[in-house]
């Protein structure tokens, strides 16, 4: 199944209807409209707004593998994935347990990206380790450069966007709370 057609699966699950979804996920009936058939995908912040509007994991959305392992995630087990319509490749570090509090995510990130301006309506913390490259980071209107072995951590309704000025790949390390990818 796409994108759009597990949209409007899930959405009529709940009975709701476009409208209704748009409502409780800060998003248009008509962007929805779109997503739905296929003819637009939403970004990040969109996704995880969608998903959190359908009760369903972002994962769940995206048809993301799985691991079969409990605790332990080897990296040849990586499996990486792009949001529909992003360069960006990301991989979950985290497995699911019972109580689990966050999710970290390897990120990889384009030369010359830049994303969304992103508020998460949710209160939680979000850390992010540069392991090689360079990122530019806007937390409210102050930018930030973080080069290979930096960090950041803030919380997450703080409106923030990244960028890789660099002139390679940006891998970094992503830690959140609440775990809201799945």
């Amino acid at each position: 199944m796409d994108l759009g057609t597990r949209v409007r699966t899930r959405r009529r699950q709940l009975g709701l209807t476009l409208r209704e979804l748009g409502q409780h996920a800060g998003l248009s009936a008509a962007f929805l409209s779109q997503v739905e058939r296929g003819l637009a995908k939403p970004a990040l912040s969109s996704l995880v707004s969608l998903a959190q509007a359908l009760q369903v994991s972002p994962e769940f959305l995206l048809d993301v593998p799985s691991s079969d392992k409990k605790f332990i995630k080897q990296f040849s087990d990586l499996a990486f994935f792009n949001l529909d319509g992003l360069p960006v490749r990301y991989a979950f570090l985290s497995n699911e347990f019972q109580g689990r509090q966050l999710e970290a995510v390897l990120v990889e990130i384009p030369k010359g990206y830049s994303s969304e301006v992103w508020k998460h309506p949710y209160m939680g913390e979000e850390f992010i380790f540069v392991i090689s490259g360079i990122l530019k980071l806007w937390l409210g209107n102050k930018e930030h450069e973080l080069r290979s072995g930096d960090s950041a951590h803030f919380r997450s309704d703080v409106r923030h966007k990244w960028a890789n000025p660099g002139s390679e790949i940006t891998r970094l390390l992503w830690v959140g709370t609440p775990p809201f990818w799945r």
